[in-house]
């Protein structure tokens, strides 16, 4: 998968370090899928204290993923 700046990411790579929370949303115009990305913003912290991170799928462009991110000032 490519990630938001271009680089890849290797789902298996990302299992071997621990638990992953793996979602995926249609896009930044989906505002069903821009909530849901806030609810996950919310409780980051809670999956980062049982060891797991977070990885949103999405179709679009990484520089339109890029921008959903600051728009809705998620954390990486």
């Amino acid at each position: 998968m490519k990630n938001h700046v271009g680089g890849y990411i290797n789902l298996y790579e990302e299992l071997e370090k621990g638990p992953v929370v793996l979602t995926l949303y249609r896009g930044s115009w989906c505002p069903f899928c821009n909530r849901q990305l806030k609810a996950y913003q919310e409780i980051l912290s809670d999956i980062h204290e049982l060891g797991a991170q977070l990885i949103a799928i999405s179709p679009q462009t990484p520089d339109n993923t890029l921008s959903i991110q600051e728009k809705n000032e998620l954390e990486l």
